[in-house]
């Protein structure tokens, strides 16, 4: 479902250089065969990730109406193509009460692309209202802040440098807690002294991960928040704020003065072995998905089937 809006902001990105040709085909065959916006298609193949609109709220105000079509552009794709746009709007409120003094100036001065983005988030919230729950695993959360600091500590602290490695750690509390208090303080300290761009930063991840803690989708029947220890457990919860926790650590260490240099080589020399080590992709389990795919492709139109898929006792309902 290609528009002609949709082929003027694929013109835009591309002349950009924020997308190629052939991504656009790509996105635009995706569009016609699922019916979806060319918009959703760029974001879901990964050629215009949602964390691009992070981006623009941290940049400078645009100073041409290009970019400012892009800004825009970047805005509609990110904000209608899930509900992250819940987690922009807080860090955007931060820019304009910086920008202009005040949450009431920042409301007064409001312009196109404040208003665009406010649209949109009262589209996904009323979206995410009148969306079933029914589908949502019902099983406990086994909440705690022992539990909470041990999923930080080996998740997002460890995780961000040994990514897909089980860790070995002593059966104690209190080091994670710890862990979880010192990361919390010195992300507050900057907050506090490097100003919007470094706070909206932070804020993002701490938003999506709390959310995503808050309403997990790891397990059927255990305890969820035990479950994401295990490595490679719900790792889409993580990519932002394993992504952060590393810009994090390069901050501090930039602030170290004369030692900034030193201090961000030795990291460097440090995690060359470990990119070869730790991050690697497990190979998923064998559920017979692809036997079942070549029967889904034989049914007549109109037909359901249930098709296994990861992590093994997951199902999805496809219709022809």
């Amino acid at each position: 479902m290609v528009t002609s809006n949709d082929d003027m902001m694929a013109d835009l990105l591309a002349s950009k250089g924020l997308v190629t040709e052939e991504q656009v085909a790509e996105a635009r065959a995706k569009a016609e065969k699922d019916g979806i916006p060319l918009g959703d298609a760029l974001v879901a193949l990964g050629h215009v990730p949602e964390e691009t609109l992070m981006m623009v709220l941290a940049a400078e105000p645009p100073r041409s109406r290009g970019w400012a079509a892009h800004d825009m552009a970047v805005l509609v794709i990110s904000a209608l193509s899930g509900p992250f746009v819940a987690f922009y709007a807080p860090c955007l409120a931060i820019k304009r009460w910086h920008e202009h003094g005040g949450i009431v100036q920042a409301i007064r001065r409001a312009n196109l692309f404040d208003w665009v983005m406010a649209a949109c988030l009262a589209l996904q919230v009323v979206a995410i209202l009148v969306s079933s729950t029914s589908d949502r695993s019902t099983a406990p959360l086994g909440a705690s802040l022992p539990m909470l600091a041990q999923i930080i500590q080996q998740r997002v602290v460890l995780g961000s440098f040994l990514q897909g490695t089980p860790i070995p750690l002593p059966d104690s509390s209190w080091p994670p807690v710890a862990l979880l208090a010192v990361l919390t303080a010195s992300i507050g300290l900057a907050a506090w002294r490097h100003g919007w761009r470094y706070q909206i930063l932070a804020l993002f991840p701490i938003l999506m991960i709390g959310f995503a803690l808050a309403k997990p989708m790891i397990s059927l029947t255990e305890p969820q928040w035990p479950v994401l220890l295990n490595a490679g457990a719900g790792e889409r919860y993580f990519f932002v704020t394993n992504f952060f926790m590393f810009c994090h650590v390069v901050f501090l260490i930039s602030r170290l003065g004369r030692f900034a240099h030193t201090g961000l080589l030795l990291l460097s020399m440090a995690m060359l072995p470990l990119y070869v080590a730790c991050f690697k992709i497990p190979p998923l389990a064998e559920v017979g998905y692809k036997d079942q795919i070549g029967r889904f492709q034989q049914l007549p139109k109109g037909e359901t089937m249930m098709i296994d898929i990861n992590p093994p006792g997951w199902k999805m309902q496809l219709t022809r």
